[in-house]
């Protein structure tokens, strides 16, 4: 089953900045929109906890963002031997230089998360 891009948190967060953007024309939400009415990612920070970290991470390997930090995610895995997901080892939009995680060395994931923030190149 595939999400429907109207569906998408990108979507998602375009028509948010948007409609803060007409509702709030002072507070400086254009900013973050380029003049197509897009996100302008290098002045944006993605940030999560469990799967909002996922969907932070996922956002900051496709565009540019200006920092990410991840909170207990992502621990996607695959495989009997339960791998990182392949999408974590993807060429980053975002350098590694601009990412931030943490996790807690008791969390239930916490081998899972290591991994994951290795195949990231989390500093």
């Amino acid at each position: 089953m595939s999400n429907p891009p109207a569906e998408s948190v990108v979507s998602r967060l375009t028509a948010v900045l948007r409609y803060l953007d007409r509702k709030h024309p002072k507070l400086g939400w254009a900013e973050y929109l380029n003049a197509g009415g897009r996100p302008l990612w290098p002045r944006i920070v993605v940030s999560g906890l469990s799967q909002g970290a996922g969907m932070a991470a996922f956002i900051a390997k496709r565009f540019p963002v200006n920092r990410v930090v991840l909170f207990s995610s992502p621990w996607d895995e695959f495989g009997p031997r339960r791998q990182p997901a392949p999408w974590l080892f993807e060429r980053s939009a975002t350098p590694p230089r601009r990412w931030w995680a943490e996790r807690h060395a008791r969390e239930n994931t916490t081998e899972l998360l290591a991994h994951a923030y290795t195949a990231l190149r989390i500093p």
